[in-house]
């Protein structure tokens, strides 16, 4: 049976036109805000991802052969992270953390858990990230932001790597894509903002 999807193809090793295009687009960082804005936010990120055990950037697994990390930072809620490992076979593991929330920034890890993915789940998710375009996929730029929800979504592969980070996305391919990853998580998730 052949791989249709460009996702599917990285996570089999696909190596070919379709994929050499997506690592060219997939290896710089998506985010259209303006450099100094950009040098404020690292500093507020880690702060989230520190107490969760999690690095500022996703790094490369030693034997899975793509990741995903959605990255979910909520002004007045828990901040929740969902990664996804893909092996060869196309099936997964999704680990899911929250912290809690003392004050602005969480201080420890609250929930840490890890769940098998089937083929069937992996195959379905990655179709909506190839629906979405994700590895050519830019987001608007949205200037300076306050008060709302960071939904970074990250991947890494063999070839390359590729992060988005959208403030409070609306109704769009972007946000269905986070959401299914978020259901995914089998987690109460409290407000979607």
């Amino acid at each position: 049976m052949p791989i249709a999807s460009e996702s599917l193809r990285a996570c089999a090793g696909f190596v070919g036109p379709v994929l050499l295009c997506c690592v060219m687009s997939c290896s710089t960082h998506s985010d259209k805000r303006p450099e100094q804005m950009k040098q404020t936010l690292a500093p507020r990120y880690e702060a989230y991802l520190a107490p969760l055990g999690e690095p500022l950037a996703l790094m490369k697994p030693e034997s899975d052969l793509l990741t995903f990390r959605l990255v979910w930072l909520r002004t007045f809620h828990v901040p929740m992270v969902v990664a996804l490992r893909v092996g060869g076979d196309s099936t997964g593991t999704l680990r899911v953390k929250q912290g809690n929330l003392k004050g602005y920034y969480p201080d420890s890890l609250v929930l840490d858990k890890s769940l098998q993915m089937d083929k069937d789940t992996i195959v379905h998710w990655l179709a909506m990230l190839d629906t979405l375009d994700y590895w050519r996929y830019q987001p608007p730029a949205d200037g300076m932001v306050t008060d709302g929800a960071h939904w970074i979504l990250e991947a890494i592969g063999p070839t390359g790597r590729k992060s988005v980070d959208v403030h409070s996305p609306g109704d769009s391919p972007y946000r269905r894509v986070c959401l299914e990853l978020l259901r995914l998580s089998r987690t109460e998730l409290g407000p979607i903002y």
